[in-house]
C-alpha cells in the first residue's frame, strides 16, 4: 500500500484552528475515503513565543509541530528546514512507497518546506519509492503591498520565483492573485481557486444545538434586538472600527433610540503590538453615555464561541477601505466567509471583488466608509422587520457554497491526485 503525506506550513498559533488545518482535516478524510494510508503534519511558525502554551499536539490524526521563529528570520527557516529534511528523509525511507506533498503559505513557511524539498530531492533522488510536489499556496501580492527593507525585497523576489518555478499546484485566494500568477508561470502549472472558506457544516452544526436566547442573554441583550457583529483585528483599513466608532457617536449624539434595538459585539484578535489600538476604541466608547450598553468587546476569543456567538447575531461587518493595496487584491476575508457561513446578511464596503459574491439589499447592505453612511444603514436596519430579516437571512444562506471549505478541498485533493497519477502511473 502506497502513503501519503501531506505538509503544511504556515504562519499560525498551535492553539488555535487555521483555514489550512481545516483543509488539512477535510483532505485527511478524503484520503482515507479513496483508500490510502496518510500522514498529515501542521506545522505551526510563529513568531509571538508568548502566545504559546505547548510545542507538540495532534488534532484528530493531524500532527500539530510549533516553530518559534528568532532572527535573523530567513537564516533561521533554512536551519530548521535542514533539520527537518533528515527526519522526514529517515520517515520515507523506512515507510516504503511514499508521495510527499509540501504546501507552503507566505515566504519564510514555504522557504522552510523549499529547504526540505530540495534536500529531499538530493537525499532521495536515486529512490524509486518516492515522489515530492511542492504546493503553493499564494495567499497575497506581498512584494506589491507592503513596504519591505530593499534587502528583504530583493531576497523575496527571488524566493517567490523559486517558489513559483518549483511548485506543480499553485493555490491562490482572489482573482486578482490568479491573474497576476498566471502571467508568471508556464501553461503546464495548475493554478487551484481556494478563496478564504470555512467549514459550512460545522457552523451550521453549532447554529443548530446553540441557545440563541442564552447567548444573547449572557450579551446582556434580548431576543428581539438587532446584533451587528465585526470579527477581526483592529488595523484601521481592514477593520473600518475608526469609522465605526464615529457613526456610533453620531448616534449618541443625533439619534440614541437606534442603540436601544441595535446592538454592536466586536470580537477583535489583540496582538502585544495591538493593545494601544484597543485602548484608544475603549476611550472613543467611554464618551458616550446612551449607547454605552449597546456595545460588548471581546478579545482574542476561542473559534467555536466566535462562531456561536455570529450564530445569534443578525448581522456582519466588513468595512475594509476600498482604496488599499491589500484590499484591491482581495475577493473576501475570512471574516465574510464566517458571516456567510453563520448566515449573516453584511455590512460592507465596495471593496475587492465583494461585489462578486454579494448583492446590495439582498445579501446586506453597501455603505461607503463615512460614519453618516453607517448612521443611514443602522437606521435603515433599525426600521427593518422580522420578515425583512428573515429574507435577508434565507439570501445568505444561499452563498454558503461559495465559501465552504469542503468543496475547495475537494478540488485541491483530486488536482494533487491528478498530479500523482501523472507522475507515478503505477502508484496505487
Amino acid at each position: 500500500m502506497s502513503r501519503l503525506m501531506i505538509v503544511v506550513s504556515e504562519y499560525s498559533d498551535l492553539n488555535k484552528r487555521s483555514r489550512r488545518l481545516d483543509l488539512l482535516l477535510k483532505m485527511k478524510k478524503l484520503c482515507e475515503s479513496d483508500g490510502w494510508e496518510c500522514d498529515f503534519v501542521h506545522i505551526n511558525i510563529s513568531p509571538f513565543p508568548s502566545l504559546q502554551r505547548t510545542t507538540f499536539s495532534c488534532e484528530d490524526g493531524v500532527k500539530r509541530c510549533l516553530i518559534v521563529l528568532r532572527k535573523p528570520a530567513l537564516l533561521f527557516a533554512i536551519i530548521m528546514g535542514l533539520r527537518a529534511s533528515i527526519k522526514f528523509a529517515r520517515e520515507v525511507v523506512s515507510k516504503g512507497r511514499t508521495f510527499i506533498v509540501l504546501i507552503g503559505t507566505e515566504y519564510i513557511p514555504s522557504l522552510y518546506l523549499l529547504v526540505i524539498y530540495v534536500i529531499l530531492r538530493f537525499m532521495l533522488g536515486i529512490s524509486k519509492s518516492y515522489r515530492l510536489i511542492f504546493v503553493y499556496d499564494y495567499v497575497d501580492l506581498y512584494l506589491q503591498t507592503y513596504n519591505y527593507k530593499n534587502i528583504e525585497k530583493a531576497v523575496y523576489s527571488i524566493v517567490e520565483v523559486a517558489f513559483l518555478k518549483i511548485a506543480r499546484i499553485i493555490l491562490v485566494s482572489s482573482y486578482v492573485i490568479k491573474k497576476y500568477v498566471e502571467k508568471r508561470v508556464k501553461k503546464n502549472k495548475k493554478v487551484v481557486y481556494f478563496p478564504p472558506s470555512v467549514p459550512v457544516s460545522e457552523i451550521a452544526n453549532i447554529c443548530k444545538t446553540v441557545n440563541r436566547s442564552e447567548i444573547r442573554r449572557k450579551l446582556g441583550f434580548f431576543d428581539d434586538d438587532i446584533i451587528v457583529t465585526y470579527v477581526g483585528n483592529v488595523e484601521k483599513e481592514i477593520s473600518g472600527i475608526d469609522i465605526l466608532t464615529e457613526a456610533l457617536l453620531k448616534i449618541e449624539t443625533s439619534n440614541s433610540c437606534i442603540c436601544e434595538r441595535i446592538r454592536t459585539v466586536l470580537i477583535l484578535a489583540i496582538s502585544d503590538t495591538a493593545e494601544n489600538s484597543l485602548n484608544m476604541i475603549n476611550r472613543i466608547l467611554q464618551q458616550m453615555t446612551r449607547c454605552k450598553d449597546s456595545v460588548r468587546i471581546f478579545t482574542n476569543v476561542e473559534r467555536k464561541k466566535v462562531f456561536e456567538v455570529l450564530c445569534a447575531s443578525d448581522f456582519g461587518l466588513a468595512l475594509l477601505d476600498p482604496n488599499t493595496s491589500t484590499s484591491k487584491q482581495v475577493d473576501w476575508p475570512l471574516k465574510v466567509a464566517e458571516y456567510v457561513g453563520s448566515g449573516l446578511p453584511i455590512i460592507y464596503t465596495p471593496f475587492g471583488n465583494i461585489r462578486s459574491l454579494l448583492i446590495d439589499n439582498i445579501h446586506g447592505f453597501e455603505v461607503s466608509r463615512n460614519p453618516n453612511d453607517i448612521l443611514r444603514v443602522y437606521s435603515k436596519i433599525y426600521r427593518l422587520r422580522s420578515n425583512d430579516l428573515a429574507k435577508l437571512k434565507n439570501a445568505v444562506v444561499s452563498l454558503r457554497e461559495y465559501v465552504n471549505i469542503d468543496s475547495y478541498s475537494n478540488t485541491i485533493f483530486h488536482t494533487l491526485l491528478d498530479e500523482i497519477r501523472h507522475s507515478w502511473v503505477d502508484i496505487k
